[in-house]
């Protein structure tokens, strides 16, 4: 039980540790010039795009 315990412990780890990741990247984009406005636009954007 304990090694399964730790294993799962640690892939959750993992997965926090890419969406943290993920979060700090576009952290990181819409510090760079994205505004919470226009991030909403490029959003809606995306979505005309693709539908």
């Amino acid at each position: 039980m304990k090694k399964v315990r730790g294993g799962q412990t640690k892939t959750w780890h993992q997965c926090l540790k890419s969406l943290t990741s993920g979060l700090s990247r576009v952290g990181r984009c819409r510090l760079l010039g994205w505004g919470p406005r226009d991030y909403r636009n490029q959003w809606l954007e995306m979505l005309n795009d693709m539908a």
